[in-house]
């Protein structure tokens, strides 16, 4: 599978981070009081092809953030492409929202 890694930092000291290497190994790391630390595992087939499927779906772009905001902000990498937004991510694309929804079940 492409390799992907997405990370959120924010408000509070919150980060959260989740790396999927190309053989679907995965490490999910929580720094904030509300998740569950560090995780690792390696993903079943089925989840590798639909996360797959999902990030070559995602437009490389840049988002940003609106002028004066503060928040989170989210990195995500995918192979190559490199997407950079602020807010939840389902109200910037579908696409987006649903790699993210996606990734954030791990």
């Amino acid at each position: 599978m492409t390799p992907i890694r997405y990370r959120t930092t924010g408000g509070y000291d919150a980060d959260f981070e989740v790396a999927i290497a190309a053989d679907g190994t995965y490490t999910v790391e929580g720094g904030s009081y509300v998740t569950r630390g560090r995780r690792t595992g390696t993903l079943p087939e089925a989840d590798q092809t639909e996360i797959d499927r999902l990030g070559t779906a995602v437009e490389a772009r840049d988002w940003g953030a609106p002028e004066g905001s503060e928040g989170f902000v989210h990195h995500l990498e995918v192979g190559e492409k490199r997407v950079l937004w602020w807010g939840p991510a389902a109200d910037v694309d579908a696409r987006l929202g649903a790699l993210v929804a996606a990734l954030g079940r791990l």
